[in-house]
């Protein structure tokens, strides 16, 4: 089972599904998951069976249309230690992380003069050579 909330309505439901992907989906179209002691129980709706998504319930069919229509979730992004390379430590890696960069595709993909800019007392030159060995260790010659 679980609890979702209609980011639109504010409408909470809970669902009687196994079906992760359905669920994953619903999120991404404006259902939030409910988190446990988000909101005191007795401000809950009771739950009946009318608000349980069964196969073969209307609602439950109308889910899986709707999750049908929407492209597949992909793989989580796999990380790649970038301490790696060299001349990154894990205070740099640290801080690329936190500007999305966590693999070497990701970092063969920036841009070094802004990321240069980003992390204070890096040269653009330095930069630009982690960019390089990034690529390389990503299998592209970009």
């Amino acid at each position: 089972m679980v609890t979702l909330r209609n980011k639109k309505t504010g409408e909470v439901r809970t669902w009687a599904t196994d079906n992760a992907d359905i669920v994953a989906r619903l999120v991404r179209v404006g259902w939030g998951l409910v988190e446990a002691g988000e909101e005191p129980a007795a401000a809950r709706p009771s739950i009946d069976d009318s608000d349980i998504l069964t196969v073969g319930d209307d609602r439950y069919k109308e889910a899986v249309a709707l999750a049908s229509l929407l492209p597949p979730i992909p793989p989580p992004a796999t990380t790649d230690d970038l301490t790696a390379i060299r001349g990154i430590g894990p205070g740099i890696a640290e801080a690329l992380r936190v500007q999305g960069i966590d693999s070497y595709a990701a970092l063969a993909g920036a841009d070094a003069e802004k990321l240069a800019d980003i992390l204070d007392g890096s040269s653009e030159q330095q930069v630009a050579g982690w960019i390089a060995r990034a690529r390389a260790l990503a299998g592209g010659t970009r």
